[in-house]
């Protein structure tokens, strides 16, 4: 199956990031932090729901552009796929609510606490987020261990929902619930680890037997912009 020239994760960091930032971005700078940290289960039944749904704006040609001195993250994949990539943050790669001004923050979680974090490279993209009815207890600015689900999947609040697409013509799944390990979420940084088990799809979507791990580390600051309340 050939992949659409709009991925849904393309789509959908397009959507929401940009709709936020698109108004006029600027250097890079830090945030505050609360402590305390907890392990995020999954609400069976509970379907996922998306983190925003507002319109696309026009994108500022200066919001793809790497922002000086903030941070990066880097992919693996090994298996039956191999690909490695290291991307370098720009100011719409990674989006937390609680680095984010009251109106912006309404855009990105009207009900909760959630990010957005995406990692494009030679090799593929990935996008990463939480659903907007996740609560500050079930995502807290601190370190914790979250599960890691495809979307659709029986994924609840403060379950880390992952959309995977490596470069090629093929479609890969999620094929059983990964990890998401923040290590640091304070003022200064969102650091943290992710791994997953994906699967290939052919063009009949069955499974072909092919078969990955994806490995990530990620180190991202809070870039200061109008949507940003940097610190």
């Amino acid at each position: 199956m050939h992949r659409s020239p709009a991925p849904f994760h393309l789509v959908f960091a397009t959507v929401v990031a940009f709709s936020v930032i698109a108004a006029g971005c600027s250097s890079s700078a830090a945030t505050q932090g609360l402590p305390g940290a907890t392990v995020a289960a999954v609400a069976p039944g509970v379907s996922p729901q998306p983190v925003a749904s507002v319109p696309v704006q026009p994108v500022a040609s200066v919001a793809a552009q790497p922002v000086s001195g903030a941070g990066s993250c880097k992919v693996t994949i090994t298996g039956d796929l191999a690909a490695s990539w290291d991307s370098q943050q720009t100011k719409a790669s990674a989006m937390v609510s609680y680095w984010l001004s009251p109106a912006a923050h309404k855009v990105l979680s009207a009900t909760g606490e959630s990010f957005l974090m995406g990692c494009d490279g030679p090799g593929g993209a990935i996008s990463m987020y939480t659903t907007n009815v996740t609560t500050a207890a079930q995502f807290p600015q601190a370190a914790g261990t979250y599960i890691l689900n495809s979307l659709g999947a029986s994924s609840g609040p403060g379950a880390v929902i992952a959309v995977v697409a490596p470069k090629g013509d093929n479609l890969w799944k999620i094929t059983e619930p990964g990890t998401f390990n923040v290590t640091t979420l304070d003022g200064s940084k969102f650091v943290g680890a992710f791994q997953m088990k994906i699967a290939e799809l052919g063009s009949d979507l069955k499974l072909t037997g092919k078969a990955a791990t994806v490995s990530g580390t990620f180190n991202l600051a809070c870039s200061a912009n109008p949507a940003n309340v940097c610190k």
